[in-house]
């Protein structure tokens, strides 16, 4: 009995042992990553810089949270030159991690070929991550692909329906993109005042470029009549591209 104590007690000592210095380097790499954040947080060049530092030693040593804040910042040129074949490299290791943000941020890439081959594929297919973890912009990106048919059969009736959950959630370009299928009618019957009420939810939520389509849904309800195409089509086209570039 003594014996088989004895036996129990080592293989207890041996585990301690073993996983010790890897508790220790995993709670030095969160120090590492904290440190980070709170420099970063100081918005300044020279404090991103030394936080960058802390995010890449961390990352080498696998910490997939350091990695998408190193990816990340990559990927906008803020405290590293910007550079998308690093966003992509860090970007991927912080992939195997929970941060819907980051995630989504990889699939930026793969939408636009930045630092990658354009994969729409592969940019839906990590949206659609992103979005199970709760990143509102993601949900706006799968929208963005079902519309257009962009790595997934072409589905405006499915893009309305993701764009709703989005905006109804607070994310200011679904809400925006929400009120465009209302006025025009796309994946959904037209309907101006449920376009004006988007319309103006986007606005208020920091979309002041959809004053215009405002405008002209509010027009078209007091006149009842599309007086204001070509301007409307202008400007959707316009937002379009602005809310292209920010998937």
């Amino acid at each position: 009995m003594v014996g088989k104590f004895l036996v129990l007690m080592g293989i207890a000592a041996l585990c301690f042992f073993c996983l010790g210095p890897k508790k220790k380097e995993e709670d030095e790499n969160d120090e590492l990553y904290e440190s980070g954040l709170r420099q970063y947080l100081l918005a300044d060049d020279e404090n991103r810089r030394l936080a960058a530092k802390k995010f890449e030693q961390a990352a080498n040593q696998g910490h997939l949270r350091a990695a998408g804040m190193l990816g990340t910042m990559y990927l906008l040129g803020k405290g590293v030159e910007l550079n998308h074949e690093l966003a992509v490299k860090w970007l991927t290791l912080a992939e195997a991690g929970t941060q819907g943000e980051v995630i989504q941020n990889l699939a930026v890439c793969y939408h636009h070929g930045m630092g990658v081959k354009v994969d729409y594929n592969k940019a839906f297919l990590l949206s659609s991550r992103a979005a199970e973890l709760g990143d509102l912009r993601a949900i706006g990106s799968m929208a963005h692909a079902y519309l257009n048919g962009l790595g997934v059969e072409k589905d405006p009736q499915q893009a309305f329906a993701l764009y709703e959950s989005a905006a109804k959630k607070g994310d200011a370009h679904s809400q925006g993109h929400l009120a465009i299928l209302y006025h025009t009618g796309v994946g959904v019957e037209k309907n101006i005042p449920e376009a004006i009420f988007w319309y103006q939810k986007a606005v208020f939520s920091g979309e002041p470029e959809i004053m215009e389509l405002l405008e002209a849904a509010q027009e078209e309800l007091k006149t009842g009549e599309d007086s204001v195409a070509e301007l409307l089509n202008e400007t959707l086209e316009a937002y379009r591209a602005k809310a292209e570039k920010a998937l």
